[in-house]
């Protein structure tokens, strides 16, 4: 109807998955990775959680179209069924032109079926959509097929993919055994104001226009009603396309962006930060957009409006003096900000990423056992803060000595005192730098900077075996780190493990790093290495793209061409 008053060749935000409109933020590039990686590096179990709306479908579907002719897919969508129903629609949906009438009969089947793909190079993906309506005992059988193994290689990839109730469900105790082999978790969040204007113009791009329909006001009021929803931005353009249209309108401001979510909050309600149900509060407008919003509706309902607008328009300035108050004082607030990583050397046998001296400290959120002295606890903090090692130790350790009882926070503190020091030394005295990080990790297990530190000392030494068990770790607590997987690919490489190499590095080419010519031209070598000359020449190419000024990568690419 709106089209061709806005000249569009198509609706920009109908609620369908057409992949023309396909449109991923960092978030959701992020998750994407992580898919990725979970394929390629058979990671088993897999969770990607999210409020109804954030695009989770939209991500399965990005994913489904990368996903090579080496790996079997099966795409559940509507698992709420009991388990022998389940374990037909699995067989259903790979194709297996059996019925299954008992547990037993499926699971000796399948378990062939798996053994038989295996055999043929090839992987196996299931992935359950909308994952939070599985009863615990069919999630319980699940878990069951992850036995399905050989003693060198999982069989099977299973992805979870649903609404954030999963996760109140798999903390159940009779999930215990399955959250414990769950491998990767990824939790998507809604768009930022940013992004949700990136969303739009894309969307609109591709429907045929690059004018800015919507003008900045208005995008702000777009993410306020819809919580940075993709869905619910979606709804919400729609109807404010067709009330411009209706009113004669080419720029769409806030004041249509409020009339169109009052409309149908009775139908639609908003999320709200804490996901639960609330009234849409009314987007504060602009002053020069309050005039025009003024002239609407009182040619409407002169009478009747012009109380409640004046009424609003106090408001409206009483509340802007508020939040810039609130706004100066928080600006005065000091925060603590994380360096980012060193990137590695381009050589085929790159350097390691030097240790950051960097620590990022949890919010003092966690309540402390109050037999502990204070003060000895603030103390220790802010000798964390300014980097005083030494101290924070000598201090974190007389906290945990006076209070043996688990303290999270206190424990994680420490780890990370015991890293920073650590990284001072690691050049001096990297022995007593491997003791500190060993301690480090044994204090904190989920530190993956020490871990991945210990892998720098292991691989300066040459102790491969180590090195690789630290990396692995830090990349399983991190699977976002490209620093991490650049690494595990150089160790890769240095055993000869050509093939995990390239994986490493196409994973860290995902995850699009500032040295991606460096990642490009190891992953050439590693191609080369397996005969792959056109994927060498390729990647070559592709590194001397990103940085002409790469010369290493300019001479090998000259070596190759004919």
């Amino acid at each position: 109807m709106y089209q061709s008053h806005y000249g569009l060749s198509k609706k920009p935000f109908q609620l369908n998955t057409d992949p023309a409109f396909l449109w991923l933020g960092e978030k959701h590039k992020e998750a994407l990775a992580t898919l990725k990686y979970g394929v390629i590096d058979q990671k088993g179990f897999l969770l990607v959680s999210g409020d109804v709306g954030t695009g989770k479908t939209t991500l399965i579907n990005a994913l489904l179209k990368e996903i090579g002719n080496d790996t079997l897919v099966a795409n559940i969508s509507d698992p709420a069924l009991d388990i022998i129903e389940f374990f037909n629609l699995i067989a259903i949906s790979f194709n297996i032109p059996v019925r299954f009438n008992s547990k037993i009969d499926f699971i000796d089947y399948f378990s062939h079926f798996l053994k038989q793909v295996y055999a043929e190079n090839k992987n196996v993906l299931l992935i359950i959509d909308e994952s939070h309506s599985l009863s615990k005992d069919v999630l319980e059988h699940i878990r069951l097929l992850s036995n399905i193994e050989l003693p060198e290689e999982k069989l099977i990839n299973i992805f979870f993919v649903g609404q954030n109730e999963i996760h109140e469900t798999l903390s159940l105790p009779e999930c215990r055994a399955l959250r414990q082999r769950i491998s990767l978790v990824y939790h998507i969040e809604p768009l930022s104001e940013k992004e949700t204007l990136e969303y739009i113009r894309h969307r609109l791009k591709v429907a045929g226009t690059t004018k800015s329909i919507f003008n900045p006001s208005g995008v702000r009021a777009i993410h306020h009603f819809s919580k940075g929803y993709p869905r619910l931005i979606n709804t919400i353009c729609d109807h404010a396309l067709l009330a411009g249209y209706v009113k004669n309108l080419n720029i769409i401001g806030p004041d249509i962006i409020n009339e169109c979510a009052m409309q149908f909050d009775s139908i639609n309600k908003m999320p709200t930060d804490n996901h639960s149900m609330a009234q849409v509060e009314p987007f504060p407008i602009e002053q020069s957009d309050f005039f025009l919003a003024l002239s609407s509706m009182f040619r409407k309902k002169p009478y009747v409006w012009v109380v409640a607008l004046c009424s609003a328009a106090m408001l409206f300035f009483m509340t802007a003096f508020y939040q810039n108050a609130l706004t100066t004082k928080e600006n005065s607030t000091e925060m603590n900000a994380l360096a980012p990583k060193t990137a590695a050397s381009s050589s085929e046998k790159s350097e390691d990423h030097s240790i950051s001296e960097e620590v990022v400290i949890p919010p003092p959120s966690v309540r402390v056992n109050q037999t502990v002295t204070p003060s000895l606890i603030e103390q220790a903090k802010k000798a964390l803060d300014t980097k005083d090692f030494d101290r924070a130790i000598v201090l974190f350790e007389q906290v945990l000595a006076e209070n043996p009882m688990d303290m999270a926070f206190i424990k994680m503190s420490y780890s990370r005192a015991l890293q920073g020091q650590a990284a001072r030394i690691f050049n001096i005295n990297p022995d007593v730098a491997e003791s500190l990080l060993s301690k480090a990790v044994e204090v904190d297990d989920q530190n993956a900077e020490a871990h991945f530190n210990l892998g720098r000392i292991y691989t300066k030494s040459n102790d491969y075996s180590n090195a690789l068990k630290a990396y692995q770790t830090a990349a399983n607590l991190n699977y976002r780190s490209p620093d991490t997987f650049y690494n595990l690919g150089f160790i890769y490489a240095s055993i000869k493990d050509y093939e995990q190499a390239e994986k490493m590095f196409l994973h860290v080419v995902d995850l699009n790093p500032s040295y991606l010519d460096k990642v490009f031209f190891n992953l050439a070598v590693v191609q080369q290495k397996q005969g792959k000359r056109q994927q060498c020449l390729e990647s070559l190419e592709k590194a001397v793209k990103s940085n002409p000024n790469n010369q290493r990568a300019e001479q090998f690419l000259s070596q190759l061409k004919p």
